[in-house]
């Protein structure tokens, strides 16, 4: 692909899935192989990504090691920095009912850098800068402006998902 010289290119993806996908799916680097992809000879000028969430399959909370590893595959970062990336919580990403709330993704994903040393995510290295909240927040792009609503599942599951599964 031509580079975007005065265009905006967003790649936007989401649902890694990154520890599940470890294990179920043959060592699996999912986020890590999109990223070599994406920065590789047949893929594409990206200015900024959005990863829209679920970076943990997870049917229960997600842990530090999964959060380690979400962090050791965004080091497959090579042409980009880790805040082009801009990051959304999803429902898999969600802490247990008995957890500090969205302990792990306040943690991990970081997405205004309030953990840089866990993250890797340097607010004041963000191409456009964020504004809100980790959980709800907005950047603007030029004329753009994105809007970045994350999936809230704070409290641990509703009645009766824990027992049949499904939850996060």
């Amino acid at each position: 692909m031509p580079a975007s010289g005065d265009r905006f290119v967003l790649w936007a993806m989401s649902d890694a899935h990154v520890g599940s996908d470890l294990i179920k799916g043959d060592g699996r680097r999912s986020l890590g192989e999109a990223i070599e992809q994406s920065e590789g000879p047949n893929g594409f000028d990206w200015d900024v990504a959005v990863n829209l969430g679920d970076f943990s399959g997870n049917q229960g909370s997600p842990d530090d090691e999964e959060g380690e590893e979400v962090v050791r595959q965004y080091g497959a970062l090579k042409k980009h920095r880790r805040e082009q990336v801009y990051d959304l919580v999803g429902n898999h990403d969600a802490s247990g009912p008995d957890e500090t709330q969205q302990w792990w993704f306040k943690k991990w994903l970081d997405p205004t850098g309030d953990s840089t040393e866990f993250s890797g995510v340097d607010a004041a290295k963000r191409p456009f800068a964020v504004e809100g909240t980790w959980e709800r927040y907005s950047f603007e792009a030029g004329n753009l402006l994105f809007l970045m609503m994350g999936d809230r599942n704070d409290g641990g599951p509703p009645v009766g998902r824990d027992i049949d599964g499904g939850y996060p």
